[in-house]
């Protein structure tokens, strides 16, 4: 199995990575939002599985918003007490896994 290496590929690498990255981070710390983190490390997985690996029955779409309606719960309810570096991944995640959603439904190009 052989992928093309695009700016796209490498969007959608960044998403995940930055997706499972605070997730865990999140699991670590106190159990405010486990819940979450739990949510958003199994969509970071699937996303990454749906684009690279396998077929499953939801659309990467679908996939992709709700990992983005994940990155704004936790950035509007950021009681965790932690530093900005945090929030400043998830800052970082929201704004690539959005530019992702433009990007499937046609809003903009990515070569």
């Amino acid at each position: 199995m052989t992928f093309t290496l695009s700016l796209l590929t490498i969007l959608i690498l960044a998403i995940g990575i930055i997706a499972i990255i605070d997730g865990v981070s999140r699991l670590r710390g106190r159990r405010v939002h486990s819940v979450l983190a739990i949510v958003e490390i199994v969509l970071a997985v699937l996303l990454l599985l749906a684009v690279f690996f396998i077929t499953i029955g939801i659309s990467v779409l679908w996939i992709a918003i709700a990992l983005e309606v994940v990155f704004i719960i936790l950035i509007v309810t950021r009681g965790t007490g932690r530093g900005r570096g945090y929030l400043g991944i998830t800052a970082v995640g929201a704004l690539l896994n959005l530019v992702y959603i433009l990007h499937l439904l046609g809003v903009i190009a990515i070569p």
